[in-house]
């Protein structure tokens, strides 16, 4: 669940649905080249248009996304399965709340049975499980967000790279371009940008229950960083996008929505 969710905020860094027919309308789309560490490069496509927000295949195996700004909310869609789980705020919390107690519990109970192992045993275990067995970790420091004196230029658009470092360590470097520099819809940019920062908060909010910098994407737009990254390294997984083209064409509003026989599931646990 959490590689999935790491995934599926970097593309969108980078610049439940309707279920009723409407007259098709003009949308932007965003080509990408995606590279996960050590895989070969993958094209992806970002659909945005009326407040909605589409990447298809998100996952390699035919699962996609829709963002609705208007509700704060990301429906993942399994067409395989032919069901769909919602992720908001409320949700991912809940969820987040959820996989905290059952942490509590485990690390409760591997405590009591580390009281019988020697000193050499209980740090071989802790070092063994990541230092699971033990108290929990402290919440991550605020991230700091630095400008390079490093440009890039993806798709014709010249940008400024800036680094995201939390204590120390560098988590990622995004390649941001001025917010009105790449020409599209004045509305598709602000939902981009409405994407990239929901996306930002579920990282932190993973981050918060791990205690690790899992929160290393910035937030853009209403962050200290004001524009659009059309270039992201994350680089804590070795996932990379980078913008190769912008086009505009008409889409018709069941592109953004979930089909009406799709069956509404719970959103799963993180796989911790």
């Amino acid at each position: 669940m959490t590689r999935f969710l790491t995934r599926a905020c970097v593309a969108p860094t980078l610049i439940s649905a309707v279920l009723f027919s409407a007259p098709a309308a003009a949308a932007s789309i965003l080509d990408l080249s995606v590279e996960e560490r050590q895989q070969a490069p993958v094209a992806q496509r970002i659909y945005v248009g009326a407040g909605k927000l589409r990447i298809n295949d998100i996952d390699g195996r035919g699962g996609d996304i829709v963002f609705d700004r208007a509700r704060e909310a990301v429906t993942v869609v399994d067409n395989a399965k032919r069901s769909y789980f919602v992720i908001d705020e409320e949700q991912l919390g809940r969820v987040v709340t959820q996989a905290q107690g059952v942490m509590n519990v485990i690390q409760e109970q591997l405590a009591k049975q580390m009281e019988n192992l020697s000193p050499e045993q209980q740090a071989q275990l802790k070092e063994m499980m990541g230092g699971f067995g033990g108290a929990a970790a402290p919440a991550a420091a605020p991230a700091t967000y630095t400008a390079t004196p490093r440009t890039g230029k993806y798709a014709g658009h010249a940008c400024r790279v800036w680094q995201v470092v939390r204590e120390q360590s560098a988590l990622s470097e995004v390649c941001v371009a001025p917010r009105d520099a790449l020409g599209i819809d004045a509305d598709d940019r602000d939902t981009l940008l409405a994407m990239q920062s929901f996306a930002a908060g579920m990282l932190e909010q993973i981050g918060s229950l791990l205690g690790a910098a899992a929160g290393g994407l910035p937030r853009l737009g209403d962050g200290p960083i004001d524009g659009i990254a059309i270039a992201v390294a994350d680089l804590q997984t070795g996932t990379k996008a980078m913008l190769t083209g912008i086009s505009r064409a008409d889409l018709p509003a069941e592109h953004f929505s979930v089909p009406a026989d799709y069956t509404r599931q719970a959103m799963p646990m993180l796989g911790l």
